[in-house]
């Protein structure tokens, strides 16, 4: 059986760059059915007033008569994802005119890079197996229920205590994903 880490371990997930971002594209396309006219593109190229910048998943909906844009940028590194990473999706994010931005990780995050991103309301997810979300207190062997989704997501934040916070996101538990876009 799997289990959850601390979110600055480094992960053992075995998962291609394709799945991932796949993975990723997924959850954001799970929402259709809340949002108004949602687009989710993959690998989208935003021209703005200071550049180009190449995206990893690009969403956009339309909610109070307005259009809402997210931006996510997907990290497959070994080592824990720092702060300037956060840092710079954050400029990212204020030159495109984004209203959301998402960090989705194969990794953990350093402390600084979660205290940033939830100071600036920029979302963390590690992806990771989906056996680890299976928790039993029996001290034997049980086996693993054989409908886990193959993949699950962790959204770290930080609160005000200096601890970490984790929600869960799948397929089944799409309202963290909710959450996180303040809908």
């Amino acid at each position: 059986m799997k289990k959850r880490l601390p979110p600055w371990f480094e992960s053992e997930l075995d998962i291609s760059p394709i799945q991932f971002e796949k993975q990723a594209t997924a959850w954001l396309s799970s929402l259709t059915h809340k949002l108004k006219d949602i687009t989710v593109e993959h690998d989208k190229k935003i021209k703005s007033h200071d550049g180009e910048y190449q995206i990893d998943i690009y969403c956009q909906f339309e909610m109070f008569g307005g259009d809402f844009k997210v931006l996510v940028e997907c990290k497959r590194h070994k080592n824990p994802i720092k702060r300037d990473v956060v840092q710079l999706l954050h400029g990212k994010l204020e030159s495109i005119g984004a209203h959301k931005g998402f960090i989705v990780a194969t990794t953990g995050f350093q402390k600084g890079a979660i205290q940033y991103a939830t100071q600036h309301g920029i979302a963390l997810v590690r992806i990771i197996d989906g056996e680890a979300i299976y928790e039993t207190k029996s001290t034997e062997d049980t086996p693993v229920p054989i409908d886990l989704p193959q993949f699950a997501g962790e959204i770290f934040s930080y609160s005000d205590a200096d601890c970490y916070n984790t929600k869960l996101l799948t397929e089944e538990y799409i309202s963290s994903l909710d959450e996180e876009m303040r809908i």
